[in-house]
């Protein structure tokens, strides 16, 4: 994945509200969608910004 995929990853998630889904529109696997939210996890509260967009949502 490139260096925008997990924000993509993220969005996609937002929208769709599944993994499953995600990874068919983004047209990988459901692993990669999993891995790319995880290794937001690690950045310093990005993940966390991420959840509060979809609570809001």
């Amino acid at each position: 994945m490139t260096t925008t995929a997990p924000l993509r990853a993220l969005v996609e998630l937002a929208d769709t509200g599944s993994i499953r889904a995600a990874a068919q529109r983004l047209v990988v696997t459901e692993s990669s969608v999993s891995s790319a939210i995880s290794a937001l996890g690690s950045g310093g509260g990005l993940l966390t910004a991420g959840m509060s967009y979809l609570i809001v949502k």
